[in-house]
């Protein structure tokens, strides 16, 4: 599957990108990132827009 990937013309662009979010990621204290809410991806809009929450 990695040697698939590679081939992609995105591929170079998207490992650059997932490596500028785990610097940002490493950049923020671990006691600030455990305040994160785990479910941030499925309650997105309850986070931003105040929508009932996902079950």
């Amino acid at each position: 599957m990695l040697a698939y990937l590679e081939k992609q013309a995105g591929y170079a662009q998207a490992q650059a990108f997932l490596q500028s979010i785990a610097k940002i990621r490493e950049s923020i204290p671990k006691e600030e990132r455990q305040k994160l809410p785990r479910d941030f991806a499925k309650n997105i809009d309850r986070y931003l827009y105040g929508a009932p929450e996902a079950e």
